[in-house]
């Protein structure tokens, strides 16, 4: 598939941040095409915030296709969506979560993600640079961590 090198002034995206220079993949690129984007709030500045829980949507990872769930993050000031991926490597963080949320997790038991809807939390925002596996250039998105009781 082509890339289209898109300008990009702020890049939100629904998983991270695009940097100016990030190729975008398109199906079908039309030049001089104009995309609304749907993005009411701002990022979130770094920092700590607390925030709401509003949106969940599952999925899995592009590369290694591990399960995740993505979760929005939000108050008056804006918003962030961090993914929490269900490998055994990443379970702390995801506990940390719902630890914060004030979600019991029972050892062996399923958890279901809706139980973090509306939820209030604590979260640390800040940008982490690391080298897109497809491309090896560098890419930074916001992120969420640091997860507290609010």
């Amino acid at each position: 598939m082509p890339f289209v090198q898109c300008r990009l002034v702020s890049g939100p995206c629904r998983y991270g941040f695009l940097t100016k220079s990030d190729p975008v993949q398109l199906n079908n690129p039309v030049q001089n095409m104009k995309i609304e984007v749907e993005n009411e709030r701002p990022f979130l500045p770094d920092g700590r915030h607390v925030v709401e829980i509003t949106h969940i949507d599952e999925g899995t990872s592009e590369y290694k296709e591990v399960p995740f769930f993505a979760v929005r993050f939000e108050n008056e000031e804006g918003m962030i969506v961090q993914r929490f991926y269900t490998s055994p490597k990443a379970l702390p963080i995801t506990l940390g979560l719902y630890q914060a949320a004030g979600v019991p997790v029972e050892e062996g038991k399923n958890v279901d993600t809706k139980q973090l809807m509306g939820k209030k939390v604590s979260i640390e925002v800040g940008e982490r640079s690391y080298e897109a596996p497809d491309t090896g250039n560098e890419r930074t998105l916001k992120q969420a961590y640091g997860f507290q009781p609010a």
